[in-house]
């Protein structure tokens, strides 16, 4: 359910509406942590093909891995200090897409 939308605020009391946020947040860090360990057994998984290979692509794709993983460690730490940051938590989550598909 969206937290915005005019029609929440319209059928939902004020007072309830913080309750049914504190509710999602769980579920939303359950679903984030799923996805990320996720993310690391694909890496586990494809990482030793990667490293043998000598092609240049893959050292390319290794070096963008590289930097993806430095850059999710880096957004991590900081989400750590502000856990409810929403422009954070986007920024890592499009990291995550963007290891997905590289």
């Amino acid at each position: 359910m969206n937290f915005r939308s005019p029609v929440y605020r319209l059928f939902v009391p004020q007072g309830e509406q913080t309750i049914h946020k504190k509710r999602k947040v769980p579920y939303v860090e359950r679903a984030e942590s799923a996805y990320a360990k996720s993310i690391e057994k694909l890496s586990a998984v494809t990482a030793p093909s990667l490293d043998q290979s000598a092609s240049p692509l893959a050292a390319v794709y290794r070096e963008k891995l590289v930097l993806l993983d430095s850059a999710i460690v880096e957004i991590k730490s900081n989400i750590e200090s502000n856990r409810y940051n929403m422009y954070l938590q986007n920024q890592l989550a499009s990291l995550y897409r963007e290891k997905q598909i590289a």
